[in-house]
């Protein structure tokens, strides 16, 4: 976790990460289901944050049966010179995450409400729909058809 936060929390930790990471699935396959206009913004955006909370989970759970000694930070920034604490230490995980949530809030904040950059979905169950009614005609059609042989033979 961010800042050194809670690192002693290991199994906690990477509990919440898997339960976030199946909510964002979740939520992504909802919004691929359902709407017939996505975002590519809120694609993206979410894509680089259930990235991020995997490559930490899979870091956590290695960490939990004992693998590895927990989430490995190697990108370091320096301010002032490599004399002096650094800047910032993370690794690609934390960068994916902290990426997906500033373009997510970006997203939700100044959503192009013209649809001008939107994924186009077509959904299955239109054609689904379109094809029980043909076959319903077709149905229909036949037991009309039965009904006036059932007739002409009386």
């Amino acid at each position: 976790m961010g800042f050194s936060l809670l690192d002693d929390q290991t199994f906690a930790l990477a509990v919440l990460s898997t339960v976030m990471a199946a909510g964002f699935i979740y939520y992504l396959f909802l919004t691929f289901k359902h709407e017939t206009k996505i975002h590519k913004l809120l694609v993206i955006s979410l894509s680089l944050v259930i990235g991020g909370t995997l490559g930490n989970m899979i870091d956590r759970w290695l960490t939990v049966f004992g693998s590895r000694g927990g989430v490995i930070d190697f990108l370091e920034f320096y301010i002032f010179g490599s004399n002096n604490d650094p800047f910032a230490i993370f690794n690609i995980a934390d960068a994916s995450l902290v990426v997906g949530v500033i373009l997510l809030i970006f997203e939700i904040m100044f959503r192009d409400t013209k649809n001008k950059n939107v994924l186009e979905v077509e959904h299955k169950e239109s054609v689904t729909n379109e094809t029980k009614v043909e076959d319903n005609k077709q149905v229909s059609d036949f037991k009309n058809k039965m009904e006036d042989e059932d007739n002409n033979a009386k």
